[in-house]
């Protein structure tokens, strides 16, 4: 009996340990409801160690420690654990951060997309036998600029225009991205300006690539929104599909853009 009466006891002090940690996730980590974070930290890890004093069970006190030490540990380590602990564990290589960049940065990746745009469109001239009008980066921007302001008036603070997103496995500057509550991207944004159908089709695999070469984590939605200036026949639009079917967590949209102004053809839908 008197051991029973000691598991017990200290099964007791070791659920209220969980509890105190789980309280501490959900009112300072996730709903940040108490202004004082510092006096939280203090309550939180006090109250974990005093469990640990009470308890003469070598186990109930190793967790205890671990546990104070994670309600006192910093908020960005918590967000960083939270992160992890809500992905897959293959999704994780290396810290993602994201900032702003700056205007040179966002110009140097417009020019190498129109580079990339150009080298398509030389192979959908012949198919359409029409005379070709490079795609500039002024008008580039000035195409991306209105789709952005569509998504900006639509979704508010929850959608950022052009991030910067570093992890080990490199850099990439992304045209927006949709945020969740917590600030953290679920959805990544590439707005595209081509003038046919057909250089639409063989773009995506290359930005699917190129965003998934950095943000490695598959939960993260890519959608790209394409604003084609030639017209496009159903067949092209199924074509399209088609290609963004051969892809995990990829969408499609198509723009119109007329005097500076964005309307959806075929809207993204954000999660």
């Amino acid at each position: 009996m008197n051991i029973l009466a000691a598991n017990i006891s200290q099964l007791t002090v070791v659920v209220f340990l969980c509890i105190i940690f789980l309280c501490f996730l959900k009112y300072v980590i996730i709903n940040q409801q108490i202004e004082s974070k510092g006096v939280q930290k203090i309550l939180g890890g006090f109250a974990s160690f005093i469990f640990v004093l009470l308890s003469n069970n070598p186990f109930v006190q190793a967790v205890g420690i671990i546990i104070g030490g994670l309600i006192i540990a910093s908020e960005e380590f918590m967000q960083n654990l939270m992160i992890i602990l809500r992905s897959k564990s293959e999704d994780i290589k290396g810290n993602l951060s994201v900032s702003n960049p700056t205007k040179k940065e966002i110009r140097d990746k417009k020019d190498k997309e129109v580079k990339q745009i150009i080298q398509f469109e030389k192979k959908s001239i012949k198919k359409y036998a029409v005379r070709y009008d490079t795609i500039t980066v002024d008008n580039l921007i000035s195409i991306e600029r209105a789709v952005s302001r569509y998504f900006k008036d639509k979704y508010k603070e929850s959608y950022r225009e052009d991030q910067k997103h570093e992890s080990d496995n490199g850099t990439i500057i992304v045209d927006g991205e949709i945020v969740d509550a917590n600030s953290h991207p679920n959805n990544i944004v590439e707005i595209e300006h081509v003038k046919y159908p057909s250089t639409a089709v063989q773009s995506i695999a290359q930005i699917v690539e190129r965003v998934r070469e950095v943000i490695s984590i598959d939960s993260i939605v890519i959608t790209i929104c394409f604003v084609i200036d030639n017209p496009y026949t159903v067949r092209d639009l199924i074509k399209l599909y088609n290609e963004i079917e051969k892809f995990n967590n990829v969408k499609l949209g198509i723009f119109s853009v007329k005097n500076s102004i964005a309307k959806p053809i075929i809207e993204p839908v954000f999660h």
